[in-house]
């Protein structure tokens, strides 16, 4: 299974310095955005058992936007730091007790 969160990777800071926090934000709600569609997409494909349109199949742009996602989920943790990496974790743990609590 891949580590989720990898703080290692030098161009977070890089990305950081370049272009801003608030650039970062932008383009991390772009990139939600997008998975968003990917994944209605895929849905629909799903659903009404439409064939894909385009060059890449639905569910390799699903993956594509997934990793976008993950590297700016990545830029904002290195960010933000240690409390904030904690409070993903203490969300985390929550919803999955929830989880496991809805599935019983």
């Amino acid at each position: 299974m891949m580590q989720m969160i990898n703080l290692d990777n030098p161009i977070y800071k890089k990305a950081l310095k370049l272009k801003g926090e608030l650039s970062q934000l932008i383009i991390s709600a772009e990139e939600a955005s997008e998975l968003n569609h990917a994944l209605l997409k895929l849905i629909r494909n799903m659903v009404f058992e439409e064939p894909d349109c385009g060059k890449k199949s639905t569910k390799i742009k699903v993956a594509e936007e997934i990793a976008d996602v993950l590297i700016l989920i990545e830029q904002l943790c290195y960010n933000y730091g240690d409390d904030f990496i904690q409070q993903i974790k203490d969300f985390k743990g929550y919803k999955l007790q929830r989880l496991e609590k809805r599935l019983k």
